[in-house]
């Protein structure tokens, strides 16, 4: 092989290269486009489930309260958890001054410290 043959080899070989190297980018990144979309898509529906619980609570005139990791915390119905607070005699009226309260109210029946992790 003559040397313009060889270095038209090479020639042609970088620009495959280049073309497959473009190509795998597009992929990816219409891989990630996706990715971004769906977890997008997913926040909005955990916003929409949230403020429909909102709704509901301030509708219905009811509290609902998160014992998930960490303390106690109100996720909807303020109004509503200062009404409860009040009648069951809870200092400062929010949601762990409520349980609290409902512990003394009722040991059998609330949720225990074991709950909250």
């Amino acid at each position: 092989m003559d040397p313009q043959a060889v270095l038209l080899a090479a020639a042609a070989a970088a620009a495959a290269l280049a073309v497959g190297a473009t190509l795998w980018a597009l992929i990816a990144r219409r891989a990630a486009d996706a990715g971004v979309l769906a977890q997008g898509e997913q926040l909005t529906e955990a916003d929409r489930s949230l403020r429909a619980a909102r709704a509901a609570a301030e509708a219905f005139e009811t509290a609902i309260i998160s014992l998930g990791d960490g303390a106690a915390r109100l996720v909807a119905g303020e109004e509503s958890l200062a009404v409860c607070a009040e009648r069951l005699g809870a200092p400062g009226g929010d949601a762990a001054a409520l349980l609290e309260a409902l512990r003394r109210a009722d040991p059998n029946y609330a949720p225990t410290r074991s709950m909250r992790r």
